[in-house]
C-alpha cells in the first residue's frame, strides 16, 4: 500500500508547484514559495513541494520553517533519504551538529547509494588557532606553545 507521500497529487497541484520551480529558477523567490503554498494547499501530502518549499526557505535563512517542511515529509515516510539529508542541511546552518550527523546518517541509511549525505560535511566546531590566538591576546593571556611560537617570542 503506498504512503500519503507517494501518491500522485491533483493536477492542480502539479500546475502550482511547476510554476514555483520556475519562478525558483528565475530567482523570484516570493512568488516561487507562494506558488508552493498553493501547491500545499490543494495536496498536503506533496513531498517534492514540501521538499521544494523547504530549500527555499533554507536558502533565504528561514531555518526553523525550513526544517517544518521536511519533518512533515518525515512524519509521512521516516525513509525518505532527501528530507534527511535537506533537515541535516538545517541542522548544521542552525549549528545543531550532532543532530545534523544523525540526520546525514538516517540520509545514508535511508539511501546508502545517494552521494549527497557523503559530499557534506559539518563545520569543525574547533576554532582555528589564530582566533584561537586573537581571543588569547583579548584577554590578556599567554599563548600556549602548543600552537607554535609567536611573534611575542624569540624564536
Amino acid at each position: 500500500m503506498n504512503s500519503p507521500m507517494t501518491v500522485l497529487p491533483p493536477p492542480r497541484a502539479i500546475k502550482y508547484f511547476l510554476k514555483g520551480r520556475s519562478f525558483a529558477k528565475q530567482g523570484r523567490w516570493s512568488e516561487s514559495v507562494r506558488e508552493y503554498r498553493k501547491a500545499l494547499q490543494i495536496a498536503p501530502e506533496f513531498a517534492d513541494a514540501h521538499n521544494r518549499l523547504g530549500l527555499m526557505l533554507l536558502r533565504h535563512g528561514h531555518l526553523e520553517a525550513a526544517a517544518e517542511e521536511f519533518q512533515s515529509i518525515l512524519d509521512a515516510k521516516p525513509s525518505n533519504s532527501q528530507a534527511h539529508n535537506n533537515l541535516g542541511l538545517v541542522r548544521k546552518h542552525q549549528g545543531c551538529i550532532e543532530d545534523s550527523v544523525a540526520q546525514f546518517q538516517e540520509a545514508i541509511a535511508a539511501d546508502p547509494r545517494n552521494p549527497k549525505p557523503r559530499t557534506v560535511r559539518p563545520p569543525s566546531p574547533l576554532p582555528h588557532r589564530a582566533q584561537l590566538g586573537v581571543y588569547y591576546r583579548l584577554l590578556d593571556i599567554p599563548v600556549p606553545s602548543v600552537y607554535g611560537p609567536t611573534a611575542d617570542e624569540a624564536m
